[in-house]
């Protein structure tokens, strides 16, 4: 099962996929997906935060800001993506 955060971009995913971009938010946007699909949704959500695990230097820059030194908001924004990575126990 996974988590919080994979369920909100697997959401986000399949309405981006099916070019409705004012969703009816009272259902879930994956219920008429096939199995196959899901998992190539919940696949394909897994690696768009994988690719945002290593934060540019602008997204560094602004965290600093509100964590007053660059190494803490390194670390915070990475652990922040791991968090959102796991899988829910």
């Amino acid at each position: 099962m996974a988590n919080e955060m994979i369920e909100r971009v697997e959401k986000a995913l399949a309405v981006h996929f099916s070019g409705n971009r004012m969703p009816d938010m009272s259902g879930d946007p994956r219920a008429r997906l096939s199995q196959l699909q899901r998992r190539n949704l919940t696949d394909a959500a897994y690696a768009a935060i994988e690719a945002m695990r290593e934060p540019t230097d602008e997204m560094l820059a602004a965290g600093s800001h509100a964590i007053f030194h660059y190494w803490q908001a390194n670390a915070a924004y990475r652990a922040m993506i791991d968090a959102a990575l796991k899988e829910a126990a």
